[in-house]
C-alpha cells in the first residue's frame, strides 16, 4: 500500500481537507455526550489511495497534540480477532470432527456442572446444546450480562439494563476501577471474580435464556468471553500470546495489544491511548478499568493496524486455507436481527451503507472498521465516545467512495 497521503499531494490534497473537514464537524455535543476527537484511515489499493487524519482532543490529562496514528479501545471489534483465533483453531484441528458444529460441552472448557448452568430456559437446561457456531454468530440464545439483565435487554432499557456488569460499574463508582478476569473457576459462585463468572452469578441472568441456541440473532459479549476462554483452552497460551503470535505479527500490527495485559509488542514505553468517553466521563482520565469486556472487547490499536486485520480476513492473509476466509463471510439473517446490520457472518456483519453494503464490525466507543467490497475501500476510525451516532462515518466513506469511482 502506499503512504498516507500528505497535503501538498495535488491529487489528494482536496479530498483529505474535505474528510477532515467532515471529522471536524463531528465534534461537539449530540444527544448521549460530547465528541471531542476522532481519528481516522481509508485505503484503496485499487485506487492507490491512503488517506488519514486525526481531529479534537486526544486527552483531557495530557497536552500532547492528537496523531493519526494515536491508539485507541476498539471495543467490539476485538470480537474480529477472537473469531479469526477459533477458525485458525479449527484449521489446525484442535476443535474436531465436527467442526464449528461442535458442542461447547463437548470441548472441555468447562467443567459439566458448569455447563449445566450456562443456560436455562424455564428451568430447563440448554447449555449442552449450544455450539461454537451459535457462538460465533450470536445465536446461543444467552443473554448479554455486560448490558443485559435478568428482566431487561440493553434495547429495552435505552442502555446498559441496571443489574448488567457496565450498569452497576457506572452506578458504583467503586467498580469502575476494579480489574476483571474473564473467568475465575476456582469460585464459580462469585458474581465479581470475573465477567463470566457474573453472567453464572447474577440474579438470574444465565437462567433466563432469549431462545433456544440457534433460533434467534441476540448480540452478546459474554459469548465472546467464553470463544476467548475456548481459544486459550484449546491453544494452551494466554489470549494475549495469542493475538500476538498468530494474529498480530504475522500481519504486521505493530501497535495493537489486549488492554491490561501488558502486550509485549509495545513494551513499557507504549503511549497512552486516546481517551473514551461515556457520556460525559472520561474513564481513562477518570481511573475507571476496562478489563472486562477481554475476548469480546478489550483490544486497543490503530486504524492502520485495524486495517491490516480486516484485510488479512478478505485476502485469507490470516489463513491457510482460503475457504477458511469465506467462513467469516458466510452470511445468515436470523430472527432478531435488526438494521442496519443486514446479515451476520462468524465475527463479521454486513451492514447497510457504502456502494450497496459494507462488512466489518463495531465497537461500542465509536470505533469502526469496515471494507466496501465493490470500491474495495477500507475504513478504520472512531470518535472514542460510546454516545456516539452509528453512522458517524458514514460521510467520510461515501466522499471517498465517489473519488475513488470518479477514478
Amino acid at each position: 500500500m502506499p503512504e498516507p497521503a500528505h497535503n501538498d499531494n495535488p491529487a489528494v490534497s482536496p479530498l483529505k481537507a474535505e474528510l477532515l473537514e467532515l471529522a471536524q464537524s463531528l465534534l461537539g455535543e449530540n444527544e448521549a455526550g460530547p465528541i471531542h476527537s476522532a481519528v481516522f484511515r481509508i485505503e484503496s489499493e485499487k485506487a492507490g489511495l491512503c488517506v488519514e487524519g486525526a481531529v479534537g482532543t486526544a486527552r483531557p490529562d495530557l497536552p500532547d497534540a492528537i496523531a493519526p496514528q494515536m491508539a485507541f479501545h476498539t471495543a467490539s471489534i476485538a470480537k474480529v480477532l477472537t473469531a479469526v483465533s477459533i477458525l485458525q483453531l479449527l484449521e489446525q484441528g484442535h476443535i474436531g470432527p465436527d467442526g464449528l458444529d461442535t458442542r461447547l460441552a463437548d470441548t472441555g472448557v468447562f467443567d459439566p456442572d458448569i455447563m449445566a448452568r450456562v443456560l436455562l430456559k424455564d428451568g430447563l437446561s440448554l447449555g449442552e446444546t449450544i455450539t461454537i457456531n451459535h457462538l460465533l454468530r450470536h445465536m446461543s440464545g444467552m443473554r448479554d450480562a455486560m448490558v443485559d439483565d435478568a428482566t431487561l435487554c440493553s434495547a429495552d432499557a435505552g442502555g446498559p439494563a441496571p443489574n448488567s456488569l457496565i450498569g452497576r460499574i457506572f452506578a458504583e463508582p467503586t467498580r469502575a476501577k476494579l480489574f476483571w478476569n474473564p473467568w475465575d473457576p476456582t469460585l464459580p459462585n462469585i458474581a465479581d471474580a470475573g465477567t463470566f463468572n457474573y453472567y453464572l452469578n447474577n440474579d438470574g441472568v444465565a437462567a433466563a435464556a432469549l431462545s433456544e441456541p440457534g433460533t434467534q440473532f441476540h448480540y452478546s459479549d459474554t459469548g465472546y468471553v467464553i470463544l476467548g476462554l475456548l481459544v486459550e483452552h484449546l491453544s494452551g497460551v494466554a489470549l494475549d500470546e495469542y493475538f500476538r503470535e498468530q494474529i498480530y505479527v504475522p500481519l504486521g500490527m505493530q501497535s495493537s495489544y489486549l488492554a491490561y495485559r501488558d502486550d509485549p509488542i509495545l513494551g513499557p514505553e507504549r503511549q497512552p491511548e486516546l481517551e473514551t468517553w461515556a457520556g460525559e466521563i472520561p474513564c481513562l482520565a477518570a481511573g475507571f478499568d476496562l478489563s472486562f469486556d477481554w475476548g469480546g472487547g478489550g483490544l486497543v490499536s490503530t486504524t492502520a493496524d485495524l486495517i491490516r486485520l480486516l484485510r488479512g480476513i478478505v485476502t485469507g492473509q490470516c489463513f491457510s486455507k482460503p475457504e477458511t476466509a469465506k467462513m467469516m463471510m458466510e452470511w445468515q439473517s436470523p430472527e432478531g436481527l435488526k438494521a442496519p446490520r443486514r446479515a451476520v457472518g462468524r465475527g463479521l456483519f454486513q451492514i447497510e451503507g457504502g456502494s450497496d453494503h459494507l462488512l466489518g464490525h463495531s465497537g461500542a466507543w465509536g470505533g469502526k472498521l469496515f471494507f466496501d467490497p465493490q470500491t474495495e475501500v477500507y475504513f478504520a476510525g472512531s470518535v472514542n465516545q460510546s454516545g456516539a451516532p452509528a453512522d458517524w462515518f458514514y460521510p467520510l466513506i461515501d466522499r471517498v467512495n465517489a473519488h475513488v469511482k470518479r477514478g
